[in-house]
């Protein structure tokens, strides 16, 4: 049998399949010298190469490490002390002690180490107790949701023995706990995370930064990085749209999206508040309002476009979080940052707190965050159950 007189048919799909092969060679090819060529630099302001694997929390800091991170709105040096934590290394010598918990406006993205809102609580703090060494340790990571979060803190309460713990909870990342998936040990502790869909989650390179990764982009079928390239596009422009839907799924309360999301940030928090309670340490948390939630200037066309065919309720993350707080002490910020807002206090294009803004929050804490340490000295003294262990 044959599809042309005298040609076997075989032959003719060879004859008709050559070129394509050759044109998907040549795309091969061309991906290969010119999308895959190494950018001279690139790595030096663009990317942040602190990170490394954990077993529990997905990722941490290296131990030790200094980096210098430019972007065009910022410069800022980071640096990690022994613990892997942006700061300096604990003093034994403290008395009082404040752990502070977070995600990148903690670990303060942006700004220099002593304009971020734990250091200038510490001064405040020490300021008001002249007779005691004071220090607020910050534990921040950038990008950690609740629940690791919540293993930093069952890492740390044991030998830096804090008497508060101060936790900042930021709505975005009742988005990105949607992907985490909870390993529970007999007691129902939280034991590990990680993320539900392995094939699409946040990895670290083999030179420590951070990249949201796809096993079809890193393994694509038959070893092509043509066919990787396009995958590649291909959820980016999900993770785009992903990104802006998610953004106002945070203000439809009856959103079932995101119903589990909630749930998780609830548990995730009264842990945390059981933790420090279980430790003999007060646990104060207090909301980090989102550029749109604290003006309608902040808002970009994307989202005033999506919010404008939706009810939303711009307080709906607020509620839930001092609901989730229980019986911790509770401050919002958002009514601060409303009341004083100006455009300054956020940058512009990466929405993360300015100076100003670290300026703005660590002045609102201080009064509830005194007050915890005044019901921690009243309860017992010191000293009691809360020296520095530092091996």
């Amino acid at each position: 049998m044959s599809l042309g007189e005298g040609v076997p048919w075989y032959r003719q799909v060879v004859y008709l399949s050559l070129p394509w092969l050759v044109v998907g060679l040549g795309l091969e090819v061309a991906t290969r010298v010119f999308y895959d060529a190494p950018h001279s630099g690139r790595r030096m302001f663009k990317e942040f190469t602190m990170s490394e694997p954990h077993p529990r929390r997905i990722w941490k800091y290296k131990a030790n490490y200094l980096q210098k991170y430019q972007t065009d709105e910022f410069a800022m040096e980071v640096a990690t002390n022994s613990w892997g934590l942006r700061d300096a290394e604990p003093d034994p010598s403290a008395t009082l002690r404040v752990l502070a918990i977070g995600d990148s406006f903690t670990f303060g993205w942006g700004v220099a180490m002593e304009a971020r809102y734990s250091n200038l609580l510490e001064e405040s703090l020490q300021r008001l107790r002249p007779d005691e060494r004071v220090e607020v340790l910050n534990a921040g990571h950038f990008n950690y949701s609740f629940d690791q979060q919540l293993i930093v803190l069952g890492e740390l309460i044991e030998k830096y023995r804090p008497q508060v713990v101060l936790q900042g909870v930021y709505p975005g990342h009742v988005f990105s706990i949607r992907e985490h998936a909870w390993q529970l040990g007999d007691d129902g502790a939280l034991l590990k995370v990680s993320y539900a869909d392995r094939t699409n989650a946040v990895r670290v390179t083999p030179d420590g930064v951070l990249k949201r990764t796809n096993l079809w982009i890193e393994e694509p079928p038959l070893g092509s990085r043509f066919i990787a390239k396009l995958l590649q596009r291909y959820f980016r422009s999900q993770q785009i749209e992903e990104a802006v839907a998610g953004a106002l799924w945070l203000y439809e309360p009856g959103n079932s999206e995101m119903a589990e999301a909630w749930s998780l940030t609830e548990d995730a928090i009264l842990r945390a508040s059981a933790v420090s309670r279980a430790h003999g340490a007060m646990h104060v948390v207090f909301d980090v309002p989102q550029d749109v939630q604290v003006s309608e200037a902040e808002w970009l066309p994307h989202f005033r476009e999506g919010a404008a065919k939706r009810e939303l309720d711009m307080d709906h993350p607020t509620r839930v979080f001092e609901s989730a707080a229980g019986n911790a002490k509770w401050v919002s910020l958002l009514e601060v940052f409303r009341d004083s807002y100006r455009p300054s206090l956020y940058y512009p294009r990466d929405p993360h707190w300015t100076a100003e803004g670290h300026r703005l929050a660590a002045d609102a804490l201080l009064p509830a965050v005194a007050d915890a340490i005044e019901g921690v000295l009243i309860q017992g003294s010191i000293s009691d159950g809360h020296a520095l262990q530092l091996d």
